[in-house]
């Protein structure tokens, strides 16, 4: 490694540290749990990193890096006040827990007592949690209008004098405590109040209680009147534990000096991101080959895919998203909420061997709680990580195309990939789905696939087993694909020397990961549950008995016990013996169904165009490219066999619903790429002609 790459590593390092470190420094950028600005300056580095030079100004950021470190670990305490957070309006009972501060005696730390619907909001993250607050059932209380409390304590720096404090809390109540005495009490009815205190210079404790109602519009605001302005208490003159006085006047220098260099680090990055952007802009106006042509494309979209995934997540920076009770998004949150404060075992905090096995989907969950354990308990960071994720379904289905249909194809492959990417993926990604997360690593494993097949490696087979592990472990329908995958590798690697270790590498690594299932809901539930336990709720969900069809079970009844199957389970296979032409009828309106015909299986649906156009050029693209000859024939048939096992998954199971289908569609994109090169090609071919 030569001395420049030295160099620039080393400077992507230092960056980087800088802004996920966490101080106590104040300034702009914090550390984790990363915020908007921090999360900003990230992307910038990481794009930086893939497609820019060396990032200078390393040492100025590690000397208020390390300045910083030095100033958290000397001085005791912590800017704002110490919060507990209650799910009633008596504040009674222990405080509701947060994934930030999960084992502290206060649910967290708020630097600032101003909150507003539509930002800064109460962070009431926790009634995300599914356990004690999924209501959506006829007389359950609205989930949006639950009554809470909150009580904050801190230390109070101020100056000799009289001081104006005031309190604003519509339609609730609110104390304000100075030393223990009661300065300013408001009640509901009253809603806002003010009154004057003398006060000696230096530390006094401040406390503030908020009792918000059931109904009421959570807002409150507390903090001094100075010159008829408000002004809330927050960390500047508000810390968890008293300092000595000098220490407050070095940490309020160090946060003006750190607020500079933080300004100053993010202009500079973004000047570097621009220069390197404009450099990008105009090499697209040169001549180049096509590969390079596309890279260059694809790190411009990358940009701007990363400012809007910015843009679209900063109001959960401020808003919080409380889920609708009784649906899948809000019982994958709680999920993650229970990782996060109780362990990976995700046991919800019972005795080892008295839990329950994986129901849902189970790797979705994780992702939530370690995208919730860079960014914070907050939604900001789950939706700016979900709509990056889509930029990296566009980028990976553009290279696909190009590997699958040759490199002139990728003009075609942006403009389809990101048509249908924003068009059905968007949506999905925007909430808290198990396809936001499947969807991705469904189109990374086959991308791998086609890598590996095409120039087989040890490493290369690692990598596609661990990622068809880890598919499969966040929906079940990729086992299907293994069965086809599988065969197809070992015939790709037929004149491979070492075609035994290359098959067995990604069924091993697969069968790995995928047994984590199996372990977890052995030591949790004390059970041998190999997959997750609702494939006979939802077998039954999209194979329902129709009227006038009866079953028996007591005939194979002890079968199905000894197989361990559930009893949904046994009632459909039940089913498809007993009226095998109803069965195969339903079979045939789920198959119509996915093929975009919604109206068979559900009346009042209509149809797709877009999916009906996707697998119709789909199947022209693949047979362009078959024709073409330019890719081996197991490589270019990859994604369509995969499609085709989530195709049959689903018309067994249960399609109703786009983001089930999605995973089908997704995979034939490329294809549909090449059919619209081809196509166009010919039109513009015909047209110079005539």
């Amino acid at each position: 490694m030569s001395v420049a790459t030295r160099g620039r590593y080393a400077s992507l390092l230092i960056w980087t540290a800088y802004v996920i470190v966490p101080t106590d420094a104040g300034g702009l950028i914090h550390g984790v749990p990363l915020g908007p600005i921090d999360a900003f300056a990230l992307l910038i580095i990481a794009w930086l990193a893939a497609y820019g030079g060396r990032l200078s100004g390393a040492a100025i950021v590690a000397t208020m890096l390390g300045v910083s470190l030095v100033a958290s670990a000397s001085i005791p305490g912590t800017g704002g006040f110490r919060a507990r957070y209650f799910a009633n309006a008596d504040a009674t009972g222990p405080h509701e827990r947060s994934t930030e501060y999960p084992d502290s005696p206060f649910t967290r730390l708020d630097d600032r007592l101003d909150f507003a619907p539509g930002g800064p909001e109460f962070p009431l993250a926790f009634f995300n949690d599914n356990g004690p607050f999924n209501f959506y059932r006829a007389g359950e209380p609205r989930r949006r209008q639950l009554e809470f409390a909150a009580r904050w304590s801190g230390s109070w720096w101020v100056a000799e004098g009289t001081h104006s404090l005031y309190v604003d809390a519509p339609q609730s109540a609110a104390q304000v405590f100075v030393d223990g005495a009661t300065v300013v009490s408001v009640s509901p009815e009253a809603g806002a109040g003010s009154a004057d205190i003398s006060l000696a210079g230096g530390w006094h404790r401040l406390d503030v209680t908020f009792s918000s109602p059931y109904g009421a519009p959570r807002r409150f605001s507390a903090g001094e009147l100075q010159g008829g302005q408000r002004r809330p208490f927050d960390s500047t003159s508000v810390v968890t534990r008293q300092v000595r006085g000098w220490q407050m006047t070095v940490t309020r220098v160090l946060r003006v000096v750190k607020t500079g260099v933080d300004a100053g680090a993010l202009a500079w990055l973004a000047w570097l991101c621009a220069v390197s952007i404009r450099q990008r802009i105009g090499a697209l106006r040169q001549d180049a080959p096509a590969p390079a042509r596309r890279a260059q494309a694809l790190s411009l979209l990358v940009i701007v895919a990363a400012v809007e995934a910015w843009v679209f997540a900063w109001p959960w920076s401020r808003q919080v998203m409380l889920l609708n009770g009784g649906d899948d998004p809000m019982t994958y949150e709680g999920y993650s909420r229970d990782i996060l404060l109780n362990g990976l075992l995700m046991n919800g905090n019972l005795p080892l061997g008295q839990g329950e096995p994986f129901y849902y989907q189970a790797f979705y969950p994780y992702f939530l709680a370690a995208v919730h354990g860079v960014f914070g308990e907050g939604m900001f960071g789950v939706m700016l990580v979900q709509r990056l994720l889509v930029v990296f379904v566009i980028w990976r289905l553009v290279e696909m195309a190009a590997e699958l249909g040759g490199n002139e194809v990728w003009p075609a492959a942006l403009g389809c990939a990101t048509f249908f990417a924003c068009w059905k993926f968007w949506p999905i990604a925007a909430d808290l789905l198990n396809e936001s997360l499947y969807v991705p690593l469904l189109v990374a494993w086959t991308a791998s696939l086609i890598r590996a097949c095409r120039a087989p490696t040890t490493a290369r087979a690692i990598g596609a087993g661990l990622l068809g592990g880890f598919t499969a472990i966040t929906r079940s329908t990729a086992l299907l694909a293994w069965v086809a995958v599988f065969p197809a590798c070992w015939a790709a690697w037929k004149r491979a020397a070492n075609r035994r270790v290359l098959l067995g590498a990604p069924v091993l690594c697969s069968f790995g990961i995928f047994s984590l299932i199996t372990v977890r809901n052995w030591i949790v539930a004390g059970q041998f549950a190999p997959t997750s336990t609702e494939l006979g709720v939802t077998l039954l969900g999209g194979n329902e008995l129709p009227e006038g069809v009866t079953i028996d079970l007591s005939a194979r009844g002890a079968l199905y016990e000894r197989l361990g199957l559930h009893s949904f389970t046994a009632q459909v296979i039940e089913y498809a013996i007993t009226a095998p032409g109803s069965f195969a009828l339903n079979l045939g309106r789920k198959a119509l169904f996915v093929l975009g015909f919604f109206e068979a299986y559900a009346p009042g649906w209509g149809y797709s165009p877009v999916y009906i156009a996707v697998w119709v050029t789909a199947v022209a693209g693949l047979v362009f490219a078959i024709r073409t000859g330019q890719t081996p024939a197991i490589p270019l048939i990859v994604p369509a066999l995969i499609a085709i096992t989530q195709f049959a998954a689903l018309v067994v199971v249960y399609p109703k619903g786009e983001r089930l289908i999605l995973p089908v569609y997704i995979l034939l994109v490329p294809y549909s790429s090449i059919a619209v090169y081809r196509i166009t090609r010919a039109m513009v071919q015909n047209s110079s002609h005539s």
